[in-house]
C-alpha cells in the first residue's frame, strides 16, 4: 500500500493550528487518546486508525521518522502509514495504523538491545533507522512512544525534536 502525501499551501481559516483541526475532529466523534509536546492523536470507536495532529515548527525529527517510516511500510517494527497531509508551515496530519499500548520497553536502552539482538533484517533496518535519527535528534523512547501490534513491537515516535 502506498502512502499519499498531500501538501496544502496553507490551512483553512477553520484549521488554523492544530488544536482546531483537533477540536474539529472531536465534534465530529473522535476522542483525544493521546498528546505530546509536539501532537494529539484522535481515534474514532470502530475504526482501524488513529490521526495524530501535529505541528511543524520545531518537529523535524518526527518528520525525519516519517520519512523512514514511509520509506519502510514493509518493516514490522515501523507502523503502517496511510496518509501524511500537510497543511502549510502550520501543521500536518498523519493517519495511520491503531496500535496498542505495551509496557516492556521504557528506555532508549532496552529498544537498542531488543533490535541489536535479533537477527531480522526489519530489526537491522529499525536499528540503523534509530541509531541515524539519535545521532541527529533527541531520543524520546518511552511506552508510550512504543506500542504493539499483536505480540510485534512497533515504533511510532522515536524522537523529541
Amino acid at each position: 500500500m502506498k502512502t499519499k502525501v498531500t501538501r496544502h499551501k496553507r490551512a483553512p481559516r477553520k484549521f488554523f493550528g492544530k488544536e482546531a483541526y483537533a477540536d474539529f475532529l472531536i465534534r465530529k466523534g473522535y476522542d483525544e487518546i493521546g498528546s505530546g509536546c509536539y501532537g494529539v492523536v484522535v481515534s474514532k470507536p470502530g475504526v482501524k486508525h488513529v490521526i495524530k495532529i501535529c505541528d511543524t515548527y520545531d518537529n523535524s525529527g518526527y518528520l525525519a521518522f516519517l520519512r523512514f517510516a514511509v520509506r519502510n511500510q514493509g518493516n514490522r517494527f515501523f507502523p503502517r502509514i496511510y496518509s501524511i497531509e500537510h497543511f502549510g508551515d502550520s501543521f500536518f496530519v498523519v493517519k495511520m495504523e491503531k496500535l496498542r499500548p505495551q509496557k516492556k520497553i521504557h528506555e532508549r536502552w532496552e529498544l537498542l538491545e531488543l533490535l541489536g539482538s535479533s537477527r531480522t533484517k526489519d530489526a537491522r533496518v529499525a536499528l540503523r533507522v534509530m541509531n541515524t535519527l539519535f545521532w541527529e535528534h533527541c531520543p524520546d523512547i518511552h511506552c508510550d512512544n512504543i506500542m504493539s501490534r499483536g505480540r510485534q513491537l512497533v515504533i511510532i515516535d522515536p524522537v523529541a525534536e
